[in-house]
């Protein structure tokens, strides 16, 4: 939780005998504190590839763990992975959790707890160029 000091102001009993606003009376200044609830996401994105050289036509495995590093849930995770290069799938991906759109190449994850880490693994070839 975080905590922040607010400055409250009450403005009760104002005036001085006459009317006019009295500066002695009309403002009481304290401190309070008020506790916030801290709302932090950070992902982390980790990928690996197997082999990292090789021909084109050899297979290498993409892999890709999100996880959530933060203290709140992260919602409407998506993760998109483009490549330059032209390549085939060898294997649709399955990923831990969400689905992936082979079209756009978008992984839709959903919600992430704090802490949760969710993985899909990826394996291609590369076309000759």
């Amino acid at each position: 939780m975080k905590s922040s000091r607010v400055k409250l102001v009450s403005n009760e009993n104002c005036e001085d005998d006459w009317g006019w606003p009295d500066q002695d009376t009309c403002y009481t200044d304290f401190m309070t504190e008020v506790i916030l609830p801290e709302v932090f996401v950070d992902l982390e994105l980790q990928q690996e590839v197997n082999p990292t050289l090789g021909l084109p036509g050899d297979e290498f495995t993409y892999s890709f763990t999100v996880t959530n590093l933060g203290t709140s849930t992260a919602t409407g995770v998506v993760l998109t992975r483009s490549l330059s290069v032209p390549v085939n799938l060898v294997e649709i991906p399955s990923p831990s959790q969400g689905s992936y759109d082979n079209g756009t190449g978008i992984w839709s994850i959903g919600a992430l707890e704090p802490g949760q880490s969710v993985s899909m693994v990826m394996v291609i070839t590369f076309d000759a160029t």
